[in-house]
Order: C-alpha cells, then structure tokens, then sequence
C-alpha cells in the first residue's frame, strides 16, 4: 500500500522554516478506527478554515491501478456538526481535503456537469423531489435518465425493475427485471436478480449496457456471504429479447447497503462506487479488483452513518473569488510562530509564498515557497519582520491569490490589520 508523506526544513539566511502537512494523517488502523479509537465519528478540524471534514481510513490502496480523474466528490451529513450538509471534494492522489461547504439541511448528489460547455460543480441541495408520473412509493427522483433522445430510462426501485419510457407516447417500451421482465436471462438469473437498485444509467449509446449499484436488500450490514449490494453492469439483446451479467463488483468486506448508493464509469474502464447506507467508496478494476477501499466513518449499520446519496471521481477545475485563508499561532517566547494557509476550493494550489514586512503595506520580503501539505499546510518559522502574508501559487508560479496581512505582535496574539 502506498503512503504519502509530507514534511522537511528548510534554512534560509538565518531563518528557519519548517513546513509540513497541517491535516491530520490518514488512518490506515482498521481495527483500532472501527473499535472508536478515533472516536465515535472521526473527524478532524482546521486552524484557517471553519470546516469539520472526516478522517479518513484507508483500508487498501494501489495508485498504480488507479484512474487518473483528479478528485472524488462526496455530499455527506457531518454528524459533529449539527447534522448540516454539504460537499466535500478530496484530491485522489493524496486524499486531502480542498473543498468543503456544509451549510445545508439536506445535500445530496455533488458532482461535475456540464451547461452550455463549461464544466460546474452541481449538487441537489432540497428535500425529496416528487415524480409527478409515477407514485413516491415506486420510484425514487434518483432514478430517472432521461437519453439523448428524450426517452426516459426509470429505476422503479420497490418493483426490483428497470423500466424504458417512449418519451412521446409514455408507453413502457420494456422492463427489465421484477414481474414484468420483457428479457430471458441468459446468465443463470444473475443478470436479473437485482432488488432496491439506484443509479440505473445506460453505459453505451447503442442503449444497450446497462449499470447499477444493486442495494439487493434493504437492511444495512457488513460481512455478508450472500446477497450483498454490487456494482452491476448488463448488457442487453434487443432481438433475441436477452440480458447477460457483464461483471459485478462487490465491497471486500461484504456489504449491504439498505438505501442509496451509485455507480460510475470511468474513462479507463475502472468503476467508482459508492455505497450509500455505510461510509465507504471504493474503486475497481474492470476485473473486479478491488484498488481503492476508503472510509469515513465506523462500520454500524445498527446505529446508522452520515449519509453520503453518491461518490464519484471526476476531474474539475475550481478557481474561488475568496481569498485564501491565514492563521497563525505563537508557539513560544523565543518569536516562532506556526503559520497555517488554506484555500477552500482551490483546486490548482501548489506552493505557498510566505512574505513579511516592516508595516502592513510593505509586506513584499518574499522569506520562502513551500509545497501544498495537504488541505492546511502548516509553516513553523521565527521571521525578522512583523507582518506576514501568504501567497497561493500553482504550478507555473503564478499568483493565483493572497491572504489578508496578519501582525505578529507578541507571543500567542495575532492582530488582522487588513
């Protein structure tokens, strides 16, 4: 398993400047995260942001394997802090936080989409949406696609059935699945077998592959042997009015997901799941194996989890029109102070330019460029000059923003002069 690691001193005529990731570690314990050691919904807070974000187990790892899509996106409830909701957005390379926004009663679904050509970060921030079409207790607002042709491909998800819609007449054109299944399962019943699906998707468009994440039941459990939730993806033969199972994907440890949950496709050909009722997300080889297992909270399907509706991994872009964020922290009597910097959001950060100066409109004494450490990249110095500032830079070396001037007026009291 590979680990990331963050952290080393840099020397500079006299001042030194230690700089390393603020966040805290990933957890790679199991047994010690599961049993609480971490605490009964692990989690972490940040000096420069006011966020909460979880702390993540990573139960296996294989980068090599990996899809290269930069960010996995999550909507999670946040159980420590009052229950709002909101987006979370995780590197993939390192799984640091760079975005998180919970501020809302109900989120679900964050993700990247596309308006008029320009990529935008969406989510579904609102109570339960109502189908008009189709009675609440039968279909789930999840589990309408509509296809580029205006038909509607519906997840009827208490019926166990997948249901195409002619988007003219209305006339179900087939089901899959459930009592009325239109298909001969030439896959021993494995094909058909799915019960309390979301995110039915066609996954051609020849309209004829069809992917899910397959609940299976509807009771939340870990270390099952049979009827666990999948990842399913099937193909269909108009003609011959066939399906056949193409692959399944299942959780290492064996999971039921009694509700929620989703399935993506990625440009490789690997798959991206999330599974909904517990905390986890994973990634897939189209073999099947298992390259990516995270979790972000304990598993106890009895007492129930922070909801996450879908995981996706995606890539995205995201340049904030706030500025990026500055606290810092006397640590002793002797003038070292720990400076910590943050960007919520900005996706395109990879140094940090740390300036000081006599007065607060003289702060251009550039003292050091440090790497991005993580969500929060801690800098412990002693500087010779009492206001300080940070700059955001990316990869070329352009200012991509600057933090407000802080003065370090004396040990442990900062003064914003901005």
């Amino acid at each position: 398993m590979w680990y990331p690691n963050f952290a080393f001193t840099i020397i500079i005529t006299g001042i030194t400047i230690q700089q390393a990731r603020a966040d805290a570690d990933l957890v790679f314990d199991p047994e010690g995260y599961n049993r609480g050691r971490y605490g009964p919904h692990p989690h972490q807070y940040y000096h420069s942001a006011d966020i909460v974000s979880p702390l993540l187990l990573v139960n296996r790892w294989d980068p090599t394997k990996a899809d290269n899509a930069s960010y996995i996106f999550l909507t999670l409830n946040s159980p420590v802090d009052d229950g709002i909701a909101g987006p979370i957005i995780y590197r993939a390379d390192d799984l640091s936080l760079v975005y998180s926004e919970p501020r809302w009663s109900v989120a679900h679904n964050a993700h990247v989409d596309q308006f008029n050509g320009s990529d935008y970060l969406v989510l579904i921030a609102q109570s339960r949406l109502r189908i008009l079409a189709y009675s609440e207790s039968l279909v789930d607002s999840s589990g309408l696609k509509k296809t580029s042709e205006g038909d509607f491909l519906v997840s009827a998800r208490h019926t166990h059935s997948i249901i195409f819609v002619d988007r003219q007449s209305g006339r179900v054109r087939w089901a899959l699945g459930g009592k009325n299944n239109d298909f001969v399962d030439i896959s021993a019943g494995n094909a058909t077998d799915f019960a309390w699906q979301h995110a039915a998707r066609f996954n051609n468009a020849a309209l004829t592959q069809l992917t899910m994440f397959d609940n299976h039941n509807v009771s939340s459990t870990i270390g099952c042997t049979t009827s666990c939730s999948r990842g399913k993806h099937v193909e269909l033969d108009y003609r011959a009015h066939t399906v056949r199972l193409i692959s399944e994907f299942y959780h290492p440890e064996g999971l039921v997901s009694g509700f929620e949950g989703n399935y993506q496709t990625m440009q490789s050909g690997n798959v991206f799941l999330g599974w909904g009722a517990n905390p986890t997300f994973t990634e897939h080889i189209p073999s099947g194996e298992c390259i990516l297992d995270v979790q972000f909270d304990l598993w106890r399907p009895d007492e129930g989890y922070p909801i996450n509706y879908r995981a996706f991994k995606m890539n995205w872009k995201a340049y904030p029109t706030w500025d990026p964020s500055i606290s810092v922290h006397g640590v002793s009597p002797l003038g070292y102070y720990k400076v910590y910097v943050s960007w919520n959001e900005a996706t395109e950060v990879t140094k940090w330019r740390l300036l000081v100066g006599t007065s607060h409109d003289s702060v251009t004494n550039s003292i050091a460029v440090v790497p991005r450490a993580g969500f929060e990249t801690e800098i412990l110095l002693k500087p010779s000059l009492p206001f300080v500032r940070a700059v955001a830079l990316d990869r070329d070396g352009m200012i991509l923003g600057m933090t407000t001037v802080v003065q370090l007026v004396a040990y442990d009291v900062i003064v914003d002069v901005s």
